[in-house]
């Protein structure tokens, strides 16, 4: 059976980073776009984030790779 303790004082005082926007989301209209250099992200996890902003904001976003000179394009389409 599993025993319950006290927290220690490092969890007690631990404060969760709030789920803050790197890239805008919320403000993406249907058809439009923005960009994301190579240097700034990388593809898996920005998909992440499109499905995980995607589902919270009640909207579909679509990441695509154009290579090095341009980066990656994300857009909004539902």
């Amino acid at each position: 059976m599993t025993e319950f303790f006290d927290s220690s004082p490092t969890l007690k005082n631990f404060k969760r980073k709030s789920q803050e926007m790197k890239h805008p989301w919320d403000k993406l209209e249907i058809g439009k776009s923005f960009v994301v250099q190579k240097s700034d992200g990388k593809l898996e996890t920005l998909r992440a984030s499109a499905s995980k902003w995607g589902k919270k904001l009640q909207r579909k976003f679509i990441v695509v790779d154009h290579g090095e000179e341009v980066g990656f394009e994300i857009g909004r389409i539902e």
